[in-house]
């Protein structure tokens, strides 16, 4: 009989061992100085009505915003730097006021505008009395209780204090402790927890699912399923003195503690995902849901071949001889890769024992009759892989020689096919992981030398079966990412994912066809979805089309529909440091995943409400204007303007998240119409060289699954324009431009003006001498009274000049001789002054005016007259015929002799 009862129990145990569910976590956590806290003597700490952590030290009030330490003190203008900066007590009204205890005093707080109040003095002043403060407490209706150290108590009514600036008017004075009813801690205390008296726990508390949790004075962290279980130790933290005080939950539900060793964090809760594991550690390497609803699972490292009838029910292991033994037995192969081909026939490929065939014995639906195929013709060992595709055909993966088929695989002796015997089979695809097929005429394999892909035929033969293997080329950018795939997976849109080992998940880009084009076009999935791993490990589609993604350290939804839409399980999700493996994730008929890790399977509906209730509202932490030192900024404090020679500006900013703070990734904008620039993990954005206007600077974080929330918060930054940058300084710019161009328009105008005169002085002398003064005093034209008209524009000495000029001219045209020097001692004056003021009367230097007089008159004569034209060319002061010949040519296009035939004709 007691044989019997110790066989039951044996059984009853080995039934549910192999699964764990909802299992209790703790995570801890100490912040000290090494972490940026002023001290580590922390007397309170508080969550105030934004979400932001306070915590009252020996060295000023600190504020946490879950990634940083910061001291906030009194500006010098409050008046409060007579006061200690040791913190004693603070606590948190509904107004958003924190009141201070520092040392017999006491100052407020606004977290909306980062002020103090003196309230210590205004006291006082009321009193008429120094007033020393023994404890700041709360009473049952939440108002405040200052209890001053004579015994005699302050009271603050808060909901007259909202819209008040002076606290002190709802202040009621010297009220008898003993009629304030205060209000006591409670919620967290359970009283007596064996085996520890109430006074050794600072912590005590049954959760939803009746779980007890203790935590002690010494810093013991405990755990009991109920009261009547004993307390397992889940952490314990370094404090030796039994100094450990409980002071806060925040809304994330994680407890804070204090010490005078720092700051402690505790999140405890109870996992939502159950843990799988076989008798002996070992990895979960391959999954099948078999056509009775039966899970089988293969523990690789143990050699374990198991079938489940639920996820919930007891492991059957499948013996060496094929039977369902409920007792631990090693199947005795490494199984990589399990395959139902039909209702009675499984196919197991293993890494170390070849292939076998499961055949369901018709005398049992719990045994198999075994089959084995390895090695007998040199066939490889290491398989991994099987699919069967429209033909009923087996297609078995192998790390060392290949791909291999079976066409018929339900023969009492089937017969196997190498690829790489029938020919043209690719070298470098010789070790493959996993095979799929796609639509019956495509077959695409993950390779450690990049993807193979090849038609499926009608029929297996020498020469039927063509390959590419896509790999990566520097040289074209859209190759693939990297040669090491891992795994395929074809979306509901008809593209091919590619897993890759260093790239993320690649995407076929080209059309997913059968003509094996080897300039498939391929782009990275991290180009559009940050959040996806380097190194991923498997892929499978979910029913609604999203692909999930296995990495080492995480689970990642991606929706290919939505650019940058993944959601990420990863640490801060699972509490613990797990490592999944490549073994591609099942979904089990009720909608849970079942997905592999190092040492055994996670069972989870990976769900996504995760997180949901809580919100990371956002908050501006500082500024600091043209690289000055940072300052902290209120929650009120939505806009910040610049002085005119300000223009650089770095805001700092944080999403109030305590729980997994490094998952969280922000984005920002400054415009509603533009689109959001994400900046990762950073929490700072600096902008230079603004501009004079109004910036709206709006900053977002995603959740920790990676999923953006709306908690947008803006900042509105106006920058002062300098006085050159007004309107009215814009409107003096058009003014000045004005009349710029006017002045230019008029010297224009002036200059067209003096070179008009210019050039009707010259024609006027230039017509007075074309001709001898013997001809001029024949003739009856009025080239003189030109002349005189021309010479009232000019002053007496300027007309005088330019007589002297033309007379000079007159009675020396002939003499070839004379020169500017000549002309300018004939009116007396120097060689410069002359040419001035010929420059300035003819627009002409005196010796142009000399050479263009005397070809004028040469025109006039070779047109007038019939001498010769050597004796022109004397008679105008041209001594050398050529050269009177190149100068007449010059001006008149033409040599002297064409000039007169054409004038005669």
């Amino acid at each position: 009989m007691n044989r019997l009862v110790l066989i039951l129990v044996f059984l009853l145990i080995c039934t549910f061992s192999d699964i764990t569910a909802g299992q209790p976590y703790c995570l801890t956590r100490t912040y000290d100085e090494r972490d940026g806290l002023p001290h580590h003597v922390v007397n309170k700490i508080l969550q105030d009505r934004n979400g932001m952590i306070w915590v009252a030290t020996w060295n000023g009030l600190i504020r946490w915003d879950g990634y940083e330490f910061c001291t906030i003190t009194p500006s010098p203008e409050s008046g409060l730097r007579k006061y200690s900066l040791s913190f004693n007590d603070i606590k948190a009204d509904a107004n958003g006021k924190i009141w201070c205890f520092l040392d017999e005093c006491v100052v407020l707080f606004d977290v909306d505008t980062y002020q103090f109040y003196d309230l210590q003095a205004d006291i006082e002043k009321r009193l008429d009395a120094t007033v020393k403060v023994k404890r700041i407490a709360y009473s049952d209706e939440d108002d405040i209780v200052i209890v001053l150290t004579d015994g005699r108590c302050l009271y603050f009514d808060v909901g007259q204090m909202k819209d008040m600036d002076n606290p002190v008017e709802a202040m009621e004075e010297m009220v008898d402790e003993s009629k304030i009813s205060f209000k006591r801690t409670s919620e967290r205390q359970l009283g007596d927890v064996h085996p520890f008296k109430k006074a050794e726990l600072t912590f005590s508390r049954k959760d939803d699912s009746g779980n007890v949790w203790v935590i002690t004075r010494d810093g013991r962290v405990l755990n009991a399923p109920s009261e009547h279980h004993p307390l397992s130790l889940m952490a314990t933290f370094d404090v030796p003195d039994a100094s450990l005080r409980y002071c806060c939950d925040d809304n994330q539900g994680n407890l804070w503690l204090r010490s005078r060793y720092g700051l402690h964090k505790v999140t405890l809760g109870n996992t939502s995902y159950s843990i799988v594991r076989s008798p002996r550690p070992s990895r979960l390497r391959a999954l099948m849901i078999d056509n009775d609803g039966k899970i089988w699972l293969s523990w690789s490292d143990a050699n374990y071949l198991c079938v489940m009838d639920s996820i919930e029910a007891s492991m059957r292991y499948l013996t060496p001889d094929g039977h369902l033994s409920l007792t631990p037995v090693e199947f005795g192969s490494q199984v990589y890769g399990i395959t139902q081909v039909s209702d009675s026939m499984i196919w197991l490929a293993s890494k170390n024992n070849g292939l076998f065939r499961l055949t369901r014995r018709s005398d049992s639906n719990d045994s198999f009759s075994v089959d084995k195929y390895f090695n007998e013709s040199g066939y490889s060992m290491k398989f991994y892989d099987i699919a069967v595709d429209g033909f009923g055909r087996l297609w078995i993966s192998s790390m060392k020689k290949g791909i291999y088929v079976v066409e018929n695989p339900a023969a009492s002796a089937p017969e196997f096919k190498s690829l790489v015997e029938l020919g043209g089979y690719p070298d470098k695809a010789s070790r493959v992981r996993n095979i799929s097929i796609i639509g019956d005429t495509l077959a695409v394999a993950a390779t450690t030398g990049g993807l193979l892909c090849f038609n499926v035929p009608d029929s297996i033969g020498e020469g039927r079966i063509r390959y590419t293997v896509h790999t990566s080329d520097p040289d074209r950018p859209s190759s693939l990412g990297n040669i090491i795939t891992m795994d395929v997976e074809v979306g509901n849109d008809g593209s091919l994912y590619v897993a890759t080992a260093s790239d993320g998940i690649n995407r076929l880009v080209s059309p997913l066809s059968p003509d094996l084009s080897e300039n498939w076009n391929f782009e990275s999935c991290r180009k559009h979805y940050r959040r996806i791993p380097e190194v991923t490990l498997a892929l499978t589609k979910l029913p609604g089309g999203r692909i999930m993604i296995v990495g080492n350290k995480e689970i990642c939804l991606m929706d290919p529909e939505k650019k940058e839409e993944v959601t990420v399980f990863g640490q801060g999700y699972w509490h613990d440091n797990i490592d999944f493996k490549e073994v591609k994730p099942l979904m089990l008929p009720d909608e849970r995943w079942i997905m592999g890790m190092k040492d055994g399977a996670i069972v989870d509906r990976l769900d996504e409400n995760y997180d949901r209730s809580v919100g990371f509202p956002i908050e501006f932490t500082g500024i600091s204007v043209e690289g000055e030192e940072m300052r902290t900024i209120g929650h009120d404090r939505t806009d910040i303007t610049l002085l005119s020679d300000e223009r650089a500006l770095t805001v700092t900013f944080a999403a109030l998240c305590f729980s997994d703070p490094k998952s969280i990734r922000y984005a920002y904008r400054m415009a509603d119409d533009e689109d959001w620039k994400n900046i990762g993990t950073t929490r700072s954005l600096t902008f230079t060289h603004l501009e004079p206007g109004e910036y709206h600077i709006a900053v977002r974080s995603t959740d920790t699954l990676g999923r953006w929330l709306d908690n947008e918060k803006v900042l509105i930054v106006k920058v002062m324009p300098t006085f050159w940058e007004t309107g009215l300084a814009k409107v003096l710019y058009v003014i000045v431009a004005l009349g710029i161009i006017a002045a230019i328009l008029a010297t224009i105008r002036y200059m067209r003006k003096i070179r008009r005169q210019q050039r009707e002085t010259l024609e006027a002398y230039l017509k007075l001498l074309e001709s001898p003064k013997s001809n001029r005093e024949e003739e009856t034209d009025d080239s003189e009274s030109v002349v005189s008209s021309v010479e009232t524009r000019f002053s007496p000495d300027d007309r005088s000049v330019i007589s002297s000029v033309v007379e000079f001219i007159e009675n020396n045209f002939s003499n070839s001789s004379i020169s500017v020097d000549d002309m300018a001692a004939a009116v007396s004056i120097s060689r410069s002054s002359l040419t001035r003021k010929m420059k300035s009367l003819m627009g002409v230097t005196p010796a142009d005016f000399l050479k263009t007089t005397r070809l004028k008159r040469a025109a006039v004569l070779l047109q007038n007259s019939n001498l010769p034209i050597k004796n022109i060319a004397v008679d105008c002061g041209f001594a050398d015929i050529n050269y009177f010949g190149k100068c007449f040519k010059a001006v008149y296009g033409v040599t002297p002799g064409k000039y007169r035939s054409d004038r005669n004709t």
